[in-house]
Parts: C-alpha cells; sequence; structure tokens
C-alpha cells in the first residue's frame, strides 16, 4: 500500500494492490472514500487542519493514521470482502456527489 498527499489537493489517498507487482490500475481510494465506507459521511473534515504548516499537516498525519487504525484495520489487513465493500461504497460516494452537484446546479 502506498499513501500520499498533496497540498493543493488535501485529500490523503491510498493505493492498494500485491507487493512485489507491477501493477499500473491499482485501485486508489481518498480518506474521503474511507470515511463514507465506514458510515461517517461522504467527506473527511479537512477544513480543522492548516495544511501549509508543519503543525496542521503533523496533525493530519496523526489524526489520518489514528482514523485508518480505528475505521480501515479490515481494508488494511486486506481482507477481500473488505476490498470490494469499499469499491462499491467508492462507486456509490461518487453517485451522491453527482447528484449533490447536480442539484447545486439546478
Amino acid at each position: 500500500m502506498d499513501i500520499t498527499h498533496a497540498p493543493e489537493a488535501p485529500e490523503l489517498s491510498l493505493e492498494l494492490g500485491r507487493l512485489g507487482t507491477v501493477e499500473d490500475n491499482k485501485p486508489s481510494f481518498s480518506l474521503d472514500d474511507l470515511t463514507y465506507w465506514a458510515g461517517l459521511g461522504l467527506r473527511f473534515d479537512y477544513a480543522r487542519f492548516d495544511l501549509e504548516s508543519k503543525d496542521g499537516l503533523e496533525g493530519f498525519v496523526a489524526t489520518a493514521a489514528q482514523f485508518l487504525q480505528q475505521h480501515a484495520d479490515p481494508i488494511l489487513r486486506n481482507e477481500s470482502s473488505s476490498f470490494h465493500s469499499l469499491l462499491a461504497k467508492q462507486a456509490e460516494r461518487e453517485r451522491h456527489l453527482s447528484d449533490e452537484t447536480e442539484s447545486q446546479i439546478e
């Protein structure tokens, strides 16, 4: 699993795949996807962190790590059923976000 963060796009992305293989299409999940999968809403609360400061970024990483330990353990242990459930929830979350965007436009 690779974990990445980019300050210009405040999301923590997780790429899951078999170690030691070259997979071009590893599934990628944001912390928002995991928040939705855990039943905690559509988005992770990034607003409480100043992601442009060292202290804010350290707080964010510590909170994200704690969140992953509390809510993503089945994913991190590579439980097949959890992985498939996360893929389904990711697609469902995208539909909700698309519906939300469309209703704001109207």
